[in-house]
């Protein structure tokens, strides 16, 4: 039998989560000199009503909020993984299809981020879509897998 890692999926998304964060903190820091750590749910709101400024700045406030709705959007869906990887090892999913599927939605996340931080084009907003898509199916896949182990 090989080893179940797909507990481990569950901190690896929640990091994988929390980096969208970290990220914008490092511009936050670097590009908004008058941003207070000690009220930063204030600061963001006030930064996301300030008017261009110029391109540059612009632009890298809109990069901000975009890694702070990403962060938003991964802590709104860790719950449905959470459970899904509990549901799934709970009821004896072999454990080749837990890996899988706990890594491959650990990816979807790391590359849903990854779109979502750096695309700016409408063109491309698709792809973010995609990447959503894919960890969203794949543990409604989980719980699907769970069901079937569940009522054989």
């Amino acid at each position: 039998m090989s080893t179940n890692y797909s507990i481990l999926a569950i901190p690896g998304a929640w990091i994988v989560t929390l980096a969208p964060h970290i990220f914008a903190a490092g511009l936050l820091a670097k590009n908004v000199p008058w941003f207070d750590g000690a009220n930063p749910r204030h600061c963001l709101g006030e930064l996301a009503s300030t008017d261009k400024e110029n391109a540059k700045n612009h632009a890298v406030k809109l990069q901000i909020l975009r890694a702070k709705a990403a962060e938003a959007n991964g802590f709104e869906n860790l719950p449905v993984f959470v459970g899904a990887v509990l549901a799934a090892n709970f009821v004896g999913v072999p454990v080749e299809t837990l890996n899988t599927l706990s890594a491959a939605y650990v990816a979807s996340r790391v590359l849903y981020n990854i779109v979502y931080v750096n695309v700016t084009s409408k063109k491309y907003v698709l792809v973010r879509t995609l990447f959503y898509n894919i960890g969203a199916g794949i543990a409604l896949t989980l719980y699907g897998k769970a069901f079937y182990a569940m009522n054989k």
